[in-house]
């Protein structure tokens, strides 16, 4: 179930527009390609490469994520 909420959540982030497909009891959104957003796949392509060959761990690059001022 996790799985396929990542997946979703990828194609809907770096396709603008996707389709359903229904065939039995199997329902899928398909992306459209033309839709692909380049900065969105760009960014993701980025955060792989540091998770996986860098081993930037997710709590370093919370930690040095930018605080709001504090009022």
């Amino acid at each position: 179930m996790i799985l396929n909420l990542a997946v979703w959540f990828a194609i809907h982030t770096v396709f603008a527009e996707v389709l359903p497909f229904a065939g039995g009891p199997l329902r899928i959104d398909a992306p459209v390609l033309a839709s692909l957003d380049p900065n969105a796949l760009g960014l993701a392509a980025v955060a792989v490469q540091a998770v996986f060959r860098l081993k930037v761990a997710w709590s370093r690059s919370w930690l040095a994520a930018p605080r709001p001022a504090s009022s």
